[in-house]
Parts: C-alpha cells; structure tokens; sequence
C-alpha cells in the first residue's frame, strides 16, 4: 500500500512540476518579447524612452526570475530520478526537439527577410538583433509551450 501511495505522490508531484515548468516558460517568453519590443520601439515614440526603460527593467526581472525559477529545485536539478525522468520522457524530448527545430527553420526565415530588407533600406545593428533575438528565443519556448499543453488536453 505504501508503495501505490508514493507512486501517486509522484505523480502528483509530476503534474504540478509539469504545469509550473509551463507557466514558468510561458512567463519567460513573454517577457523576454516585451523586453526586447520596449526596448526596440521606445525611442520611437516621443518621451517614451523613460518609460520603456522602466517597463524593459521589469521585464528583464521577470524573465530573469522565470529562468531562475526553472533552474532550481522547482525545475528539477534536485528533484529525485524518477521525477525527472517523468518530467523530461520521450514525448516531451520530442516536443522540445520539434520547438527548437521550428526556432530554427522561423529564424532563418527571419534572416533570409532581414537580409533582402537590407537591400532597400539601411537597417541598424541593434534593431535587427533584437528582432532576430526575438524569434530565437521566444518562438520556441512557446511552441514548446503549445505542444506541451496540446499533449495535456489529448490525455
């Protein structure tokens, strides 16, 4: 008996590890984009660039912790084998696969559009950076994301 009560302990531990990885990630891109977005549209309007500052500020904080938070035991670096076992199992491997694959395929064509853009119109550094940053990052996260939940809801 002893044993089919930690076995759904862990699965319950599983679940809400689970759900808060999805949350956390889900806090870290959308932070990230209002980071960068802030940061690249601010100038842009008149006044605005104090105000940015303080947003991208917050922003930056929030994805910070998100990572932080996924990084520590909450994420699973200290959870027990078993746990982590579950938490990383084919299906969610293939789904990071399949987000970071699509990351890719999305930022070449992001380049491939900042390249001929580059043809007509001179484009600074830093805004293309950020755009492409943007893509990088955020895009599979949240396919991720996505794939994840989409998996949730089919069990």
């Amino acid at each position: 008996m002893s044993e089919l009560s930690h076995s759904s302990d862990i699965a319950a531990q599983v679940y809400r590890l689970q759900r808060w990885r999805l949350i956390l990630l889900s806090l870290s891109a959308a932070a990230f984009l209002i980071w960068i977005s802030i940061d690249l549209w601010s100038p842009m309007v008149p006044g605005g660039k104090r105000a940015g500052e303080i947003v991208c500020a917050g922003a930056f904080l929030v994805w910070i912790g998100a990572l932080a938070g996924m990084l520590s035991n909450r994420g699973g670096l200290l959870r027990h084998q078993i746990v982590r076992a579950v938490l990383n199992d084919e299906l969610t491997l293939a789904h990071r696969r399949t987000a970071l694959l699509a990351g890719y395929w999305l930022l070449l064509v992001a380049l491939a559009i900042v390249y001929a853009w580059s043809s007509f119109q001179p484009l600074a550094t830093r805004n293309v950076v950020a755009v492409l940053l943007g893509v990088a990052v955020a895009i599979p996260i949240l396919y991720f994301v996505v794939l994840e939940h989409w998996s949730e809801r089919d069990d």
